[in-house]
């Protein structure tokens, strides 16, 4: 096995676009605790459930093994105590078909389970819990050497040795693992043994991150195909290195094995790569804690107290290009407009110097583009750049071409005063007022007339400009995201 990033991006792509025939299909909920009520469409592949600590992502998390585990299954610390109360429905889906379920107590307080069951294998991993676990019972068990006497280690394969290099980001030369049965609180009890540069070591003696990664490894190198397994924080005591490896190494699983993953985090290094809708985000505001899918990247980092990276400097030519692009980009793609700091320029000769003069920087420094106006298609002459340059849409600068749009359009002022709160006859005033003039003087007195801030207009501009436009504002915000990717 190869662990290139080009294989990692294959996996990627097939994990959310791959068939998965056992999966937990939507689950409903009421009086969970923490959360409002509420039903949810679970995404397919690698699910995130993502939130700060104490809003309920355990309980969310319960309710869902509750549906698919095995009655007897132990599973999460406070499991049952989390549950308590509540009331869950969820469609599921097996190798039998699609099937309903639902559990809520009787009165005497006893938890049911009503209708079909699920017929497939449902895996929880609580790494934190397990690396604690162990530490204590290892540590406490006198006699603890006694129970490997009899039994025989799995040892890694090539394969697997890998995995694990790339897990731990270090040379590993080889790992035993021990599985003791009916010894304390886990059945099998794994115990592992690695060799690293001649030296031995067993599992009371590693980091707890480590151990935390070879308890994932454990796991993932015995689990059924098309199975559903549940992950609490994987990114506790792991460094956000191997963070990224282990979410390669789940996406790789996914699509390989047919795994269907649902974990909790509060890591945005674990969510990086997961599309929007493969996230649900457990909030707290004024109207309670909610449960919603396919949050911002950037709400979920703002909500967790991280710092979005800027990937690139964008040059733009003057004040109006840089509101235009603000606008354009933030309707498309908020996330990538959060990775994106936009200069002023101050024209289209001071875009050429910079993108001639500025020396290409070394990988991991921020990137630069230069975006020009559209009325610059045929007077740009890139051939001593150092950094790739793109064009704004259309072929006019942005002002004109929005000037030119809204006039064009039969219900032009209704529509602008709709996006701007407005009434419609204020608009139309306005509109009088600055008709006839210049482009550039037509936009600046327009936010004068209708005693609105500037990218307050720009943006009612560019959702009207995107009514008829929406496959070219697109096709701008994919070039930016492809240049990125293009320059190192």
């Amino acid at each position: 096995m190869s662990l290139r990033s080009a294989r990692f991006n294959d996996h990627w792509r097939r994990t959310f676009a791959r068939n998965y025939p056992t999966r937990l299909e939507t689950i409903g909920f009421k009086q969970l605790l923490c959360i409002a009520d509420n039903e949810l469409s679970i995404p397919r592949g690698i699910c995130a459930i993502v939130g700060g600590n104490g809003v309920g992502k355990s309980a969310l998390l319960a309710a869902v093994s509750e549906l698919l585990a095995d009655p007897e299954m132990p599973l999460g610390v406070g499991h049952h105590t989390r549950l308590r109360h509540s009331e869950l429905e969820g469609t599921v889906v097996d190798q039998t078909g699609q099937k309903k379920i639902i559990v809520r107590e009787d009165a005497a307080g006893v938890r049911n389970s009503e209708g079909d069951k699920f017929q497939a294998e449902f895996h929880w991993l609580e790494p934190s819990y397990l690396v604690n676990l162990a530490h204590k019972q290892i540590n406490e068990d006198a006699n603890f050497s006694d129970l490997l006497e009899p039994l025989s280690p799995s040892k890694l394969e090539d394969e697997e040795l890998e995995i694990l290099r790339y897990l731990l980001g270090k040379k590993i030369d080889s790992c035993l693992i021990y599985e003791i049965t009916e010894y304390g609180d886990l059945d099998p009890f794994p115990y592992f043994v690695a060799e690293a540069g001649g030296h031995h070591y067993g599992s009371e003696r590693m980091g707890y991150g480590e151990l935390a990664l070879l308890f994932v490894v454990w796991k993932l190198r015995t689990i059924e195909k098309n199975s559903v397994l549940v992950l609490e924080e994987p990114e506790a005591h792991v460094s956000p290195r191997s963070q990224r490896a282990l979410m390669d190494i789940l996406a790789k699983a996914c699509d390989e094995r047919g795994l269907s993953i649902i974990l909790t985090t509060h890591s945005p290094t674990i969510i990086a790569k997961l599309p929007n809708r493969n996230i649900i985000l457990i909030s707290k505001s004024a109207h309670g804690t909610q449960a919603s899918i396919g949050p911002s990247k950037v709400q979920v980092n703002d909500l967790l107290g991280a710092t979005t990276l800027k990937h690139a400097m964008v040059l733009v030519e003057d004040r109006t290009a840089t509101l235009f692009a603000l606008a354009l980009v933030g309707e498309l793609n908020f996330d990538l407009l959060s990775h994106l700091e936009v200069i002023e320029a101050r024209g289209a000769a001071n875009i050429d110097s910079i993108l001639s003069t500025l020396p290409a920087s070394q990988t991991g420094w921020p990137k630069v583009i230069g975006i020009y106006d559209g009325d610059m298609r045929k007077r740009v002459e890139p051939r001593n750049f150092n950094w790739p340059h793109l064009f704004l849409p259309g072929n006019a600068s942005p002002e004109q071409m929005l000037r030119d749009m809204l006039t064009s359009l039969q219900a032009g002022q209704k529509l602008l005063a709709t996006e701007l709160h407005s009434n419609e006859e204020v608009v139309r005033t306005a509109l009088d007022m600055v008709e006839g003039l210049d482009a550039h003087d037509w936009f600046t007195e327009l936010t004068r007339s209708l005693k609105c801030e500037p990218q307050s207009l720009m943006k009612a501009l560019v959702r009207i400009w995107l009514r008829d436009n929406q496959q070219t504002g697109e096709e701008f915000s994919q070039n930016i995201v492809d240049t990125l990717n293009l320059v190192d």
